[in-house]
């Protein structure tokens, strides 16, 4: 898989940032590749660290409560210090974190995932240890333009604690979109015509997301429309960029826009939402007009769309991956070194913990029922897990 010049210069600027130890936030809009970047950072950041420099990955997406935050938060650094594997909230790890920053410094690499929703508690959590360890703790953010867009989310503290240093992830330009598409290409072992790449490249507008949506799509002989909206791989991309804005500019970004100048027009414009045409703004692809007219129309059809992929912005990275395998292989055992295997990689056997992936199923299963998932997770006392598909 070749990575896109545009991602490596980002990841570039995030090594020079933990080599300062100075905190950084990347921020873009649904599915622009801020979950991509953190994916990729991880085992750059590994290699790169001197050795009084420790590293610890935190995937907080689809997680809201303080007490979920404090549990995956302590789950991660579980990894370093055993210590941290039992600590019950903030404070008691921000004292076990003191503990260790006398011998290592300590960078937090998190991924606040795309829904916008992390509770207040992670950013007091995250300033204290900065004013309390100063060079000895850093912090570098994955998250969604959402968390700065809706009115909700507004706080001095979050604005201190992740705005003190922005990189927007913005769309991107043909030469790096088209390396994203022939990843696509590769993977999928389908190659398009120059003409069916440029539709593809043209109504993307440089979004990942829609790229691999529109892709899907042109390869799917069943679907003679190539822009269907109400295909759900493209509709629920889609329905994740609007859900970015406040409910009261959805309409207005169906059209063109006059400028005017204020604030909010702005932070658009720079996130990549609004484009500039001469003296009009409109929607960085028309196919956000187009899905915002039939979302208009027709409400049901939308949702109903959109449903079946509520699980991406419900999940961490982790649980999707379990769920994902277990869903491939229905009805048959699961044993825990097979979901340590899909967690940890070819590094598992090192990296395996017994507490860590029954937490993991714990919280996997408590998810799918709080989302009514239709499957359902059945414990096979001391062999493992079987995943039984719901009708």
């Amino acid at each position: 898989m070749k990575i896109a010049p545009y991602y490596q210069r980002l990841l570039e600027k995030a090594l020079q940032a933990v080599n300062s130890f100075e905190p950084i936030t990347y921020v873009g809009m649904f599915d622009s590749g801020t979950d991509y970047l953190f994916t990729l950072f991880i085992p750059l950041l590994v290699s790169e660290l001197e050795k009084d420099t420790y590293s610890v990955a935190v995937d907080l997406s689809g997680l809201s409560t303080k007490e979920e935050i404090e549990s995956e938060v302590s789950f991660a650094l579980s990894e370093i210090d055993s210590e941290f594997q039992q600590l019950g909230d903030f404070a008691q790890v921000t004292r076990n974190i003191r503990k260790f920053a006398e011998k290592k410094r300590l960078i937090l690499v998190i991924y606040l995932g795309q829904d916008g929703g992390t509770a207040n508690e992670l950013f007091i959590f995250l300033n204290r240890l900065r004013n309390l360890l100063g060079w000895r703790f850093s912090y570098i953010v994955f998250t969604s333009c959402k968390l700065f867009l809706q009115q909700k989310n507004q706080n001095q503290l979050l604005n201190k604690v992740l705005k003190r240093n922005i990189e927007t992830v913005q769309l991107l330009e043909e030469q790096d979109a088209r390396v994203v598409l022939s990843n696509y290409e590769e993977r999928y072992q389908k190659k398009l015509s120059e003409i069916d790449s440029k539709i593809v490249l043209t109504n993307s507008s440089g979004n990942p997301g829609l790229i691999k949506a529109l892709y899907l799509l042109t390869i799917d002989r069943d679907v003679k429309n190539k822009m269907d909206i109400y295909d759900s791989r493209l509709s629920f991309r889609l329905e994740g960029i609007v859900s970015d804005l406040p409910v009261e500019f959805h309409q207005k970004i169906a059209g063109t826009i006059k400028p005017s100048g204020d604030a909010f027009e702005l932070q658009l414009l720079r996130y990549g939402y609004l484009s500039s045409h001469g003296n009009k703004l409109v929607p960085f692809t028309p196919l956000l007009s187009t899905y915002l007219e039939m979302r208009k129309r027709h409400p049901l059809n939308q949702q109903a769309s959109i449903g079946t992929h509520s699980l991406l912005l419900n999940l961490t990275i982790s649980q999707r991956k379990v769920l994902e395998y277990m869903e491939l292989h229905p009805g048959e055992l699961v044993t825990k070194d097979d979901v340590a295997k899909v967690l940890w990689g070819e590094s598992w056997a090192d990296r395996y913990s017994d507490w860590a992936i029954d937490q993991l199923i714990s919280t996997l299963r408590d998810k799918m029922v709080k989302i009514k998932h239709k499957g359902k997770i059945v414990t096979k006392k001391g062999e493992g897990i079987i995943f039984i598909q719901g009708s």
